[in-house]
């Protein structure tokens, strides 16, 4: 449809008209070529010419501006058309995508803003769709990043911070918090900034793993680049990470974990442990770590995405036979090559051709996969990588059927 193709085009000078706004910039003509595809029949060309007369301004009070050219047809004759679709003035164009009431709240909310801080315009003039994506949030987020910048929070907890926000606030927003506070004061914030005593030196370098990954609000891993962790800027305090892991070997578990079969350990007191082990079994599904049969001499972890930056120089790893279960997907391909960047004798379970022959794979979740070779793969595992990969296909470690699994254990781990 002419009308909806020509909408869509203004559509897409919509955030630089917010820009413009937040610029204090007149509003800029916009303007459009005419239609490219010329009808074939009278009909036709009277359903067109009407829908661009439709907003029409020499026909109606608010529109766009229609210039006609001669046009010649073989078919039709000498008719008109138009040769170029104009919007002169910001009421026009405000009308025509039906947002008056969406740009008042703009420009009331810009102005709230600038009056908090007046510097603030340059920063938004990249960001033009915070203004009303945060409008429920901005008092809050107001209130921290003011906090923030005047006080040392070094030494704290994250959700302890006496800030006159909910608990879960600061979590929530932190990204965007961190944004504004780099820009409002980027020499205090500065990723690389110097200054801080060795005590915090030496808690960043311990840190700074555990920021290559982190949980979004929908509860998935994400990777955060180094440096752009507010906790980390901040000088925060961290709780440790606790990895789940399950003896699969009850003595074991009744002489070291006074009969506990699945605890919780952070990395620093799994560094510590020497209990005598054959092998590891680290799993990507927490699902797969209470499925695991009962293996003598083994204990299963459930790394959950983060042994690649967490369970790095563990002795007990390092002397142990290691098992890595992943996703038969880019991701958890990718992960089984990088670990053993830490640990050159992992093995792997269930993510070789035979595994991915024995299954139905399932329609890719994502684009083609952006990685064609990983070169710490066995040709097995390379094989079943370059399968999944020719399909953008994955197969999740849950969708194993479990007696197949326990087959296949009991051949390969005793």
């Amino acid at each position: 449809m002419i009308e909806e193709a020509y909408i869509a085009q203004l559509e897409k000078q919509y955030k630089h008209y917010l820009r413009d706004i937040i610029a204090g910039n007149p509003f800029a003509p916009i303007l459009l070529r005419g239609g490219k595809n010329r009808p074939q029949t009278t009909v036709d060309l009277h359903k067109l010419v009407a829908l661009f007369q439709k907003h029409d301004k020499s026909i109606h009070p608010r529109g766009w501006h229609i210039e006609w050219e001669d046009w010649a047809s073989k078919k039709l004759g000498v008719q008109r058309w138009p040769s170029l679709v104009r919007v002169d003035t910001e009421e026009d164009y405000l009308f025509l995508l039906d947002r008056e009431t969406l740009s008042l709240r703009f420009k009331r909310q810009l102005d709230q803003l600038v009056s908090w801080r007046a510097g603030i315009r340059d920063f938004l003039f990249h960001r033009p769709e915070w203004v009303l994506d945060l409008e429920e949030s901005w008092p809050g987020i107001q209130a921290v990043v003011d906090y923030l910048l005047q006080h040392d929070v070094s030494g704290h907890y994250l959700r302890s911070l006496p800030v006159p926000v909910h608990t879960k606030f600061i979590q929530q927003y932190k990204t965007r918090i961190l944004a504004l506070l780099q820009y409002l004061n980027s020499e205090r914030f500065n990723p690389h900034r110097s200054g801080q005593d060795s005590e915090q030196d030496q808690s960043g370098q311990n840190q700074s793993k555990q920021n290559q990954s982190k949980q979004d609000q929908s509860g998935q891993n994400h990777v955060v680049p180094p440096g752009t962790d507010l906790e980390e800027i901040l000088g925060l305090k961290r709780k440790p990470y606790l990895f789940t892991l399950r003896w699969l070997d009850a003595a074991l578990g009744e002489k070291y974990c006074a009969g506990m079969e699945v605890f919780g350990l952070p990395k620093e007191y799994l560094a510590t442990v020497q209990w005598p082990l054959r092998q590891v079994i680290f799993v990507e599904n927490e699902t797969n770590l209470y499925l695991l049969p009962r293996i003598p001499g083994t204990l299963a972890l459930f790394s959950a995405g983060k042994a690649l930056y967490l369970l790095g120089e563990i002795p007990l790893l390092a002397n142990s036979v290691i098992y890595y279960w992943g996703d038969l997907d880019e991701e958890g391909f990718i992960m089984l090559n990088d670990i053993r960047n830490l640990y050159s004798h992992v093995k792997s379970i269930f993510m070789d051709i035979e595994t991915v022959s024995a299954h139905e794979t399932e329609p890719g979740s994502q684009s083609p996969y952006k990685r064609s070779h990983l070169p710490l793969l066995s040709p097995s595992e390379q094989l079943a990588f370059e399968h999944m990969r020719r399909q953008s296909g994955r197969i999740e470690q849950e969708k194993l059927r479990q007696a197949w699994i326990a087959e296949k254990l009991k051949d390969l781990l005793t």
